[in-house]
């Protein structure tokens, strides 16, 4: 369980089939949580499963042929390079929050809590995946929530 202090609140938060520990909080926000919960506001939620266990062919062919398509072309065609970036430090939060507040400028979407992406890289539990063009420029960043059993 992550644990987030506020000025008067301590909230913890759970992701996907995870069992809260025994810490004490005023509060606990369970995310992506597949089943609903005694006592607890729950929305169901559609997602797709990826099984990462396969190699990089089949993972491939899972996907329908439109993506197929669109991935090799960026691989094959742009030589689009992505990376997972290792590790992620506060400078690459810092850079990522920069081109998220850009981005949510044009697209009207909320604030980034980046307080909460550093403690979570902090805890070893933040993943950032990027897409360099040839010349190697940034073209799109990915960050993601990911536990020893699934990734959002």
């Amino acid at each position: 369980m992550h644990i987030f202090e506020s000025r008067f609140l301590r909230r913890g938060e759970v992701w996907f089939d995870q069992k809260p520990d025994p810490t004490t909080v005023d509060w606990i926000c369970f995310r992506q949580c597949p089943n609903r919960l005694p006592g607890g506001k729950w929305k169901p939620f559609y997602t797709l499963l990826v099984n990462l266990e396969n190699s990089p062919e089949a993972l491939l062919e899972s996907f329908n042929k439109s993506v197929r398509s669109k991935i090799r072309r960026a691989r094959d065609g742009d030589k689009v390079v992505c990376e997972r970036v290792m590790p992620v430090t506060k400078d690459i939060l810092n850079t990522f929050a920069h081109v998220y507040k850009m981005f949510t400028a044009v697209k009207g979407l909320g604030s980034l809590d980046l307080s909460r992406l550093e403690q979570f890289s902090k805890e070893g539990c933040l993943d950032v995946s990027i897409a360099r063009s040839p010349e190697g420029t940034i073209l799109v960043y990915h960050v993601y929530y990911r536990n020893a059993r699934r990734s959002r």
